[in-house]
């Protein structure tokens, strides 16, 4: 099995892992379910700029200039921070590498620089339990129940 670091060497761009992977933004706060395992994640600040970033084709070196330009941190800290968020998000089976090239322009207008802070990836597995049992879950690619999951 490959780490998330050697994945993130070898992978500049990544996809959300769907349809097993799903995914909302609500008042800045990301919730990210993972319909394999159970677990949902939520991610704020920082790490829901990352996560939208990454999902509309951003690259490592472009996720940190939009922090670098949205937050305050010394030389260094953003990059060594992604560094270990974005394999986290590859080990937990968030995402997956992307072999096709996307263009992704940071286009938002930041007034201010927020204080840094090192995104984290918080993860609940609360209602794993009910999500293993439950079979609409199961879905195919457009989002339907899947045939042959009842």
């Amino acid at each position: 099995m490959v780490s998330g670091s050697e994945q993130m060497q070898g992978a500049e761009r990544y996809l959300v892992d769907e349809p097993s992977v799903i995914h909302e933004c609500m008042d800045g706060e990301v919730l990210i379910v993972n319909l394999k395992d159970g677990a949902y994640y939520s991610l704020v600040d920082c790490a829901a700029f990352v996560w939208n970033a990454l999902a509309a084709g951003a690259g490592h070196d472009e996720v940190v200039a939009g922090l670098e330009r949205r937050f305050e941190a010394a030389p260094g800290e953003v990059a060594r921070a992604i560094e270990t968020f974005i394999p986290a998000l590859l080990t937990a089976g968030l995402l997956r590498p992307r072999a096709d090239a996307v263009a992704w322009r940071d286009d938002e207008v930041v007034l201010a620089k927020q204080p840094w802070r090192a995104p984290s990836l918080d993860r609940y597995t609360d209602i794993e339990e009910h999500m293993k049992v439950d079979p609409v879950h199961e879905v195919d690619e457009r989002g339907w129940l899947a045939p042959g999951s009842r």
